[in-house]
């Protein structure tokens, strides 16, 4: 992901986008998706690995891996649970916790559960509007689709 000597990252024609290899550095977001039993139970080893940015929750893949009833409304127990401890998870590490949305109910209730960001139908909504709109939100972020809040609009 990142360049010698913070990474292994080879250096490749199509990242000329880059003035320099410092730059693309600062630039690269790690995204990483806990939806198995295994990195359910190893998410806090994989928070701890440096240069990790984001911890995703797969709900629906997450909840065939584990056995549990598949929830696509995003309410039942077992999936605000895995909500709950992906999110403290994230925050004991200084990381972002992701989910992706089922409905708009679910996801303002994520948001409010504490996920930072929530992709819901090719958008990424950002829990923290007024950092987004003062420009203090690493520029990675902003590359995402669509990021309601730019434009006035936020659930």
């Amino acid at each position: 992901m990142r360049y010698p000597p913070a990474g292994f990252r080879s250096n490749g024609q199509v990242r000329r986008s880059y003035p320099s290899h410092r730059d693309s550095d600062e630039d690269v977001v790690c995204v990483v998706m806990i939806e198995t039993v295994v990195g359910w139970k190893n998410a806090d080893a994989i928070a701890a690995v440096p240069g990790v940015d984001v911890l995703i929750l797969g709900p629906v893949d997450l909840a065939l891996s584990m056995g549990w009833p598949v929830d696509t409304a995003g309410d039942q127990p077992h999936t605000l649970e895995a909500v709950h401890r992906l999110v403290e998870v994230a925050e004991r590490h200084g990381k972002v916790a992701d989910t992706f949305g089922f409905n708009e109910a679910h996801v303002q209730a994520v948001l409010e559960r504490g996920m930072r960001w929530v992709t819901y139908n090719d958008f990424l909504y950002v829990a923290d509007r007024q950092q987004y709109q003062s420009g203090n939100v690493a520029s990675w972020k902003n590359r995402f689709t669509a990021v309601p809040g730019a434009e006035g609009e936020y659930p």
